[in-house]
């Protein structure tokens, strides 16, 4: 039964629009871990650390949709969702026109520095470079990266890989000009934020 519960958590602390994140202090909760480590309580700080990591995870949350930008073309944004498993960090933003259900969604899957993250977005520029003349899909270079555009059904997809690992994904309806799109992205801002630069 109490597996039955936490997994049920779990599960819905997986995307949460971050206008309903409420933040503890960060600095409070290294001022108690600071006092069990100086009582050697260890396990009571480690549990403090565990509650700072998911503080601090709200506050990169919040700014990385603060990176993202407020308005691709005519829509505009959304507030931004994450979800994180197993070193990967999800977060989209979907951009609308009033009263539109579809739009554009970009999105960002990566991790921490180095790691998993980093490996599977060099995988995809790999891809990317070896795939480009398979039906479909179109492999090219933008604003320096990698980056590949492919039908995915009645959408397109296009998808730019970070030289700091990790991926953003553009996904709209054919019509729409995801290149053009891309091209007005802040790119370097975006990854410098991303990478910790």
């Amino acid at each position: 039964m109490k597996a039955r519960i936490a997994l049920c958590l779990g599960i819905v602390s997986l995307a949460i629009p971050l206008s309903t994140v409420v933040a503890e202090d960060v600095n409070e909760i290294f001022v108690r871990t600071k006092k069990f480590i100086d009582a050697e309580n260890y396990p009571k700080a480690l549990e403090e650390l565990e509650w700072a990591k998911k503080e601090i995870e709200k506050l990169h949350y919040s700014k990385l949709d603060s990176v993202f930008p407020e308005a691709l073309g005519d829509f505009k944004a959304t507030k931004g969702t994450s979800q994180s498993a197993m070193g990967f960090l999800t977060f989209e933003k979907k951009y609308r026109k009033d009263g539109e259900r579809k739009g554009i969604d970009l999105s960002y899957v990566g991790g921490g520095a180095g790691g998993m993250a980093s490996g599977f977005a060099a995988f995809g520029r790999m891809a990317a470079a070896m795939g480009g003349n398979q039906p479909g899909t179109d492999s090219f270079r933008l604003k320096g990266r990698t980056a590949s555009v492919s039908d995915k059904g009645r959408n397109s997809e296009l998808s730019i890989f970070l030289e700091g690992g990790g991926i953003l994904k553009l996904e709209a309806e054919k019509e729409t000009d995801l290149k053009a799109l891309a091209e007005s992205l802040e790119l370097d801002k975006i990854e410098s934020y991303i990478s910790g630069k």
